[in-house]
């Protein structure tokens, strides 16, 4: 039975926010209910940098650690301080969302887990939306993960 209600939005990349084109980076997701709150980021920008003149890979990847490490800082303290959805979450990790790293709007949802429910929205909303090339060497890299 679905009985968690949880909160996520989609992580985008916006090279240049005037012209408002945008890849999808990762998934956060918040169920306060059970005190979770997570993020799950593609951290290879192959993709990224065919789109976007003077993409810089290295920039990108020190960014989405320091927000994966601040969403993770947050979560383990929001037993002091209740994390209530991901708008708030977001606020509290990267407050100004007209830069080219972007929170997208907030959706909402029922799940029985929450761990899963992530992984399934990153599939649905990053990870399918890769070339093929790109997509089966991430699956290839998983089943070898171990």
């Amino acid at each position: 039975m679905k009985d968690i209600e949880y909160s996520y939005c989609v992580i985008r990349y916006v090279h240049d926010p005037v012209a408002g084109e945008s890849l999808n980076l990762g998934v956060v997701l918040c169920a306060p209910a059970v005190s979770f709150c997570t993020v799950s980021i593609e951290y290879r920008y192959e993709r990224l940098a065919q789109a976007f003149v003077n993409f810089d890979g290295e920039h990108f990847k020190r960014t989405m650690w320091q927000l994966e490490s601040a969403i993770n800082e947050v979560s383990t303290s929001s037993l002091v301080q209740p994390i209530q959805d991901v708008e708030a979450l977001r606020l509290r990790v990267w407050p100004d969302n007209d830069l080219s790293y972007q929170f997208g709007p907030m959706l909402v949802g029922l799940t029985d887990d929450p761990a899963d429910e992530v992984e399934r929205l990153f599939d649905r909303m990053v990870l399918s939306q890769q070339p093929r090339q790109l997509a089966e060497r991430h699956a290839g890299e998983l089943v070898w993960a171990d």
